[in-house]
Formats: structure tokens, sequence, C-alpha cells
């Protein structure tokens, strides 16, 4: 891993040894070229360079500077179309217009610019390609000129200052930013997945914690298995697919199909033992091969799973991706016991009465009374409409004021509600409900 790299995604430089020296000058030069570009060198860093040889400074000043200025764009020449970008730019249909018209005025008019009317009359004749005007897609200024347009922005631009520290030594920041690659929980950009390939190829022997993303991690694997370093996070079949991509140069998102190569024998070796452990752990992820049957048959072919017995477990995501053997997920399972009858709606448990009555205007708490039973109900079985036909026990009187009551044999009806009392209120008969209510 170079300099360079290191001081792009850190912003810091790497401790370098060299011979001691006396480098103060170079290094004062260092800090005024590094404020050109909007950097700044920390203290701790201008003693470094300044301690060194000279020549090994001027050679770490050259390296940071070349990397501050790519950082800055300032490695390209970038010309844009409008002079005063981004100021003055004008409108669309603005712009179209003044091409049109600096395209369509007649020769030896070239002081004169065309009227709306001779406009549409020269629209009207027949086809113009817009692409082909003459101002269109062609600066019309300089490099020399942008840059002189551009002077009045330099010192808006020096009150904006990143600051460069020094870092420990190459190897350890290297190290830092391979972690710190690998345990993003974003997902990371096409340059940052090829150096994280290139970090984990550097640093084989180091074991992130934890690797959130999981295309992240199989770039990291696929870096580990050439260099026959046990995988990492592998908990589903997909992830091995995913690696499977890896190595073979795909698409480890899966969002685009991938051609498999022919694997070597470590490669395969090292995917069917994470097949079968994953299915070992769990044969519930099996369920998962169904998405992705197709790629599954298309690696198939390129493991030669009947090569390895002792991976019964791995043999059977490709008899699963063949269709050779069913296995469902557990939205599958769901629908089938739903479809057979066997799933039951949860009831409501019932709640423990409370172990003691508080009291307020004592502060005390007194234990809460037990209930009585009731005597057991000797009333025939309910009728239809689930109205209690009896009348004759405790626990089925005045359940339903509105039904017809019978009362017992010798006994007097009950006697009617005096003028203004509150109804009784309405109760479901115990002995023909089969639900409760909580308490």
């Amino acid at each position: 891993m170079n300099t360079a790299t290191i001081v792009q995604k850190t912003l810091r430089v790497p401790r370098r040894e060299a011979p001691p020296g006396d480098a103060a000058a170079v290094a004062l030069q260092f800090d005024a070229v590094l404020a050109t570009a909007g950097f700044k060198a920390a203290s701790d860093l201008l003693e470094h360079v300044s301690a060194m040889e000279p020549g090994a400074a001027i050679d770490l000043a050259v390296e940071v500077l070349e990397a501050v200025s790519a950082m800055v764009g300032d490695h390209v020449t970038h010309n844009p179309y409008f002079r005063t970008f981004p100021r003055g730019v004008p409108d669309t249909v603005e712009f179209w217009l003044s091409c049109l018209r600096d395209a369509l005025i007649p020769m030896g008019h070239s002081g004169s610019a065309l009227a709306d009317e001779q406009l549409l009359a020269a629209l009207g004749s027949g086809w113009i390609g817009l692409l082909a005007l003459p101002t269109y897609g062609r600066p019309q200024h300089t490099f020399a000129e942008l840059l002189a347009a551009h002077a009045e922005l330099i010192p808006a631009v020096k009150d904006r200052v990143t600051v460069l520290h020094l870092g420990a030594d190459l190897a350890t920041e290297t190290r830092s930013l391979y972690l710190a690659l690998a345990g993003s929980t974003t997902p990371l950009g096409e340059d940052d997945l090829t150096l994280l390939a290139r970090l984990a190829e550097a640093c084989p022997e180091v074991e992130p914690a934890a690797i959130p993303v999981r295309e992240n991690r199989s770039v990291v694997n696929a870096a580990r298995v050439a260099a026959g370093q046990p995988l990492l996070g592998i908990d589903t079949v997909v992830d091995v697919l995913r690696l499977a991509c890896q190595v073979s140069g795909g698409d480890p998102t899966l969002r685009t199909p991938t051609r498999f190569r022919a694997l070597r024998r470590r490669e395969r070796r090292a995917l069917m033992a994470a097949l079968d452990q994953v299915v070992a752990d769990n044969e519930g992820k099996l369920g998962d091969v169904a998405r992705h049957a197709g790629p599954f048959k298309r690696l198939g072919e390129r493991l030669h799973p009947h090569e390895y017995p002792r991976h019964p477990h791995a043999q059977e995501v490709f008899a699963v991706a063949r269709g050779e053997r069913t296995v469902h997920g557990p939205a599958g399972r769901a629908e089938l016991a739903f479809a057979a009858g066997t799933s039951r709606p949860r009831r409501r448990p019932w709640r423990s009465p409370p172990a003691c009555w508080c009291v307020p205007w004592t502060g005390s708490c007194a234990p809460a009374p037990r209930p009585t039973p009731a005597p057991p109900c000797s009333t025939p079985p309910p009728r239809p409409s689930g109205r209690c036909p009896g009348g004759s026990c405790a626990r089925c009187a005045s359940t339903w004021p509105t039904a017809r009551r019978r009362s017992a044999p010798g006994s007097s009806p009950p006697a009617p509600a005096a003028p203004g009392s509150p109804p009784t209120p309405a109760r479901p008969c115990p002995s023909t409900s089969s639900r409760g209510s909580a308490t």
C-alpha cells in the first residue's frame, strides 16, 4: 500500500524511517505549497519532516503533494463550458436560442442578430440538428481565460483549510484503514471495494471483528480464500454464492448474472466446506436456495459436488436448486400450515387476580378476598340462541333481563325492580360461554 492512498483516505501521513538530518527548509517549503491547495501540515508532521535527511524529506513531500493534488482535482485540466461557472449559467431556452441565432446569422452580418420572425422562418424551412450547432459542446474560451476569471474566488478558498497529521508507520496505517473499510456499516463504492480487496490481500492475517455489509464480506473472504485463510462471517448459503461470484470476478451484489470460471481445487474445497457448515448448523437455511436456483445450478457445474462425499449437507443445496428436493422457507411453511388448518389463533392468556388490595386511607395492604366458587349449574344444555334456558340456580338467575325466565318448581318469581333504580346489567352465562373475560 502506498503513502498517497493512506493520505487520501485518512488525512494522515505515515511515519517514514529515514536517516536523521536537518530538513527545516524543506518542511517550510512543503507547508507553503500545501497552503496553496487549501491544506496545512500539523506541527507533528512538520517536526517529523524537518528531522529527516533532506533528500528523504523531499521524496516524502512530493508523494504527499501528489496525493493532495488528486484530492482537490488538480491532477486534471478541467475547462467548463461556462467561463464563470457556477455563476453565469443561462436558462435552457435562452441558451438554445442564442446558439440558434449564432448559427443562422447570414454571411456578412456577423455583427447583427436575427429577429424572432427571421429565426422562426429559418426554423420552419427544415430540420436542424442541435448537436451540430457550432457553439454547442465547445467551450468558447481557453483554460487561461478561465483561470483569470476565477482569480477573484481565490481569497474565499483560503479560509477552508484541511489539516494533515502525522500517523503511525505504513503497515499500521494500512491495517487501520483495512479494518475501517471492512467494518463499514454502509455499502462501499466501486473504488472503495477495489481498495478493500487490495487491503485484504495485503493483510491476510488480520481478522476484522465484524463485517456488517455482506458485499464487503465477500470481498474480504475472496482474498482470504486466495491466501488459504479461514472464512469469516459466513452464515447463509447466499453468502457462499456471493463469495463464488467475487472469486469469479462477477457481481457480489447478485444484481447481474455472473459467469463462473473454472475454480481451483482450493477454492472448491473452501466453498463446499462453507456450504456444508451453514446447512449443518441450520437446515432451514436451505429455504434461501429457491430464490437463487439458477446461479446455484451454474455454480454446481463448477464445484462438482459429487467429488466431496464428506460434505453431504452441501450436496443438499444443489439438490434443492435442481428441484430434486423441496424445502420451504418460513413464509412457505406458514402458508402450508394455514392451508392444512393446523394453525390456531393465539388466545389471550388469563390474568391472575391481584395478590392484595391497597387501602388508600390507611396506607396499608390487605390480602385480596378469594372468590367464592359458585355451585355447579344443573340446567339443561344451552339453546342455539346462546341464552340461558334456566334460572333455577344462583349462577343462571337474571343473566338475560330481556329473556323469559323460568322459576324453579315451588319458588316465587323475582320481585320487580323499584321505580327509579338502575337496571341490572346483563352478564354472560357461565354455562353457555366457552370464552372468559380477563379479571
